[in-house]
């Protein structure tokens, strides 16, 4: 009897077809923005999810650090949920990075209700931490994979007012995430200060300091 194991999209190994495109591609060094590969595969991200533009990372933990130091200043604070991973398996990088404390809340489904949202956020009081940013994790990876359509999304973040910025997180690659229609696709992009789009594949790389020949790993994403 075969057993099929979910328990992340890195278990599988990379088939002939992304052996192949990772082979053949065109390489430069993305340091200077001369790797035409990456510089491809980051236009259509911003295009895709309508944004200005977008940054290959090698890691959903990196993306999400990257778009924490952005958005938030020590003595912020940003609300998520309590099993996101940004709490749980991220080495308490907010705080030790961005200086940021979390504050988390409970929700079954993984995505807190936008009433909870609006009473988690401060009041601006000198006494407290600033209420800056709410992560959105979607994919929501320990809430069993669970998806939030962009109108819940739309929803958390009208709630939370003036008094938090967002991010979406996928945690499984977007467009696999999502219905495949073009009105759902449109309707993730949403207006966003950031948005990441995780493609996880069995192809690490090594890197020290800087990436130079990005393509070979990105062209396994496109």
């Amino acid at each position: 009897m075969s057993v099929a194991d979910f328990r992340s999209d890195t278990l599988t190994a990379p088939g002939t077809q992304m052996r192949e495109a990772m082979a053949a591609a065109v390489v430069g060094d993305d340091v200077f923005g001369e790797d035409p590969t990456v510089n491809e595969l980051e236009g259509a991200a911003a295009r895709f999810l309508g944004q200005e533009a977008a940054l290959f990372v090698p890691s959903g933990t990196m993306a999400n650090q990257i778009a924490t130091h952005v958005h938030c200043r020590p003595g912020d604070e940003l609300i998520c949920e309590e099993r996101s991973h940004i709490y749980l398996y991220e080495g308490a990088g907010v705080t030790r990075w961005s200086g940021t404390s979390l504050r988390l809340l409970h929700a079954e489904s993984g995505f807190p209700e936008p009433d909870d949202i609006r009473a988690a956020a401060r009041a601006d009081d000198p006494h407290c931490p600033r209420s800056r940013l709410l992560v959105l994790e979607n994919t929501h990876n320990m809430a069993g994979g669970r998806v939030l359509a962009p109108e819940g999304m739309r929803r958390g973040r009208a709630r939370a007012g003036g008094a938090a910025r967002d991010v979406a997180r996928g945690e499984a690659p977007m467009p696999r995430a999502l219905p495949s229609t073009p009105r759902a696709v449109a309707g993730c992009k949403l207006d966003h200060p950031s948005l990441e789009r995780e493609d996880s594949r069995r192809n690490p790389v090594g890197f020290c300091g800087h990436y130079r020949q990005m393509a070979r790993r990105s062209s396994s994403c496109r």
